[in-house]
């Protein structure tokens, strides 16, 4: 008799767990989303579980390391393409002048990338322009472009190399070709690539040899 009543009330307990699962379910996501990422808000832990597998694991050193910066790296990755205008993809005219440097953009990993080429214009007036042409690049928090002496920059210091770098501006969108104007007076000799920075992380997301 007592084993009939155990029984029955384990059936009613399954029937009452099955009929409320959709009730406690989110309980039990939550619980595994705050164990995925310990300390980072849930709409961030949320754009990484939605991130494939490759970006989730270039992201485990900077979890290990910065939190912070992780969080930026997460939201940025997750934030959608950025399109450069038409206007600002426009090329001014170059008749009158000539290709001096040229460089292709490297892939440092798959969260930190560009692709496209580098083309700088000279102009008998001594106008200069540094032209990203077939761009594209990895969506990252506050990127800029800058000329540095290192040809293959991979930390800040590097970046800043006889403390010559200069920032050309913000990108104006990580897909589409985009130029950037040069101060008459600069002295191209100096510099040795162009780098895609981000000195909100002090992480370079790539950079093309000239």
């Amino acid at each position: 008799m007592r084993l009939r009543i155990l029984l029955m009330l384990l059936g009613a307990m399954l029937v009452m767990i099955t009929f409320t699962f959709p009730l406690w379910q989110p309980l039990l996501q939550t619980t595994t989303e705050a164990e995925l990422l310990p300390g980072l808000p849930p709409d961030i832990q949320a754009a990484y579980a939605a991130l494939p597998l490759d970006q989730q694991r270039a992201l485990s050193a900077f979890l290990a390391e910065d939190q912070q910066v992780a969080a930026l790296l997460i939201a940025a990755a997750a934030a959608p393409d950025t399109l450069v205008s038409p206007e600002d993809q426009e090329l001014p005219s170059v008749a009158a002048a000539t290709r001096s440097q040229r460089g292709q953009f490297r892939r440092i990993d798959s969260l930190r990338y560009a692709e496209g080429r580098v083309v700088i214009y000279e102009w008998p007036d001594n106008r200069k322009l540094v032209r990203l042409e077939g761009f594209s690049a990895a969506r990252g928090p506050d990127l800029r472009v800058i000329l540095s002496a290192s040809s293959n920059p991979q930390t800040p210091e590097e970046v800043q190399l006889n403390n010559v770098d200069l920032e050309l501006g913000p990108l104006k969108g990580n897909i589409g070709s985009q130029h950037f104007e040069l101060p008459p007076d600069i002295d191209l000799s100096r510099y040795a690539s162009v780098v895609i920075f981000s000195p909100l992380t002090n992480l370079v997301f790539s950079s093309a040899p000239l």
